[in-house]
């Protein structure tokens, strides 16, 4: 079993969240086993995150794996934002290497923002949605 010593965020209801300070998280094949207050004599093999606060993952309703480049791109229209940005950048999923280096850029950009859920749209290859469903698996 894994432990973490840490400050935990854990949001209860839309209107009210416990602060946990100083608490050991518990885990083992990822599930959580136990959330506790740290005790000096137990938690000595815990992982030190004390300056650390945990947060729940974030859920993104609405991303786009193959426009992953194409973020903070702009044009005041629609269509030629489609045209210049956006559907080159889908286009390039086409390429099996490239749908695949894209998902791993993807996915680490994803965890590394704390997004653990997503609803991810890819390009219209099979390819792209494939390679998106292996990555997603391996991390």
């Amino acid at each position: 079993m894994k432990k973490i010593r840490t400050n935990i965020i854990n949001s209860v209801t839309p209107d009210r969240v416990h602060y946990l300070s100083n608490h050991i998280l518990s885990w083992e094949d990822g599930v959580i086993h136990e959330i506790r207050p740290y005790q000096p004599a137990l938690d000595g093999d815990a992982i030190d995150a004390s300056d650390s606060v945990m947060l729940p993952g974030f859920i993104d309703l609405h991303v786009h794996l193959s426009q992953h480049h194409a973020r903070g791109l702009y044009e005041a229209e629609l269509l030629p934002w489609l045209q210049r940005h956006i559907f080159p950048a889908e286009a390039l999923s086409a390429d099996a290497d490239y749908a695949s280096k894209i998902a791993q850029e993807f996915f680490k950009a994803l965890f590394a923002s704390g997004t653990s859920t997503a609803v991810i749209y890819t390009a219209p290859f099979v390819q792209s949605c494939e390679t998106a469903f292996e990555e997603a698996v391996r991390v």
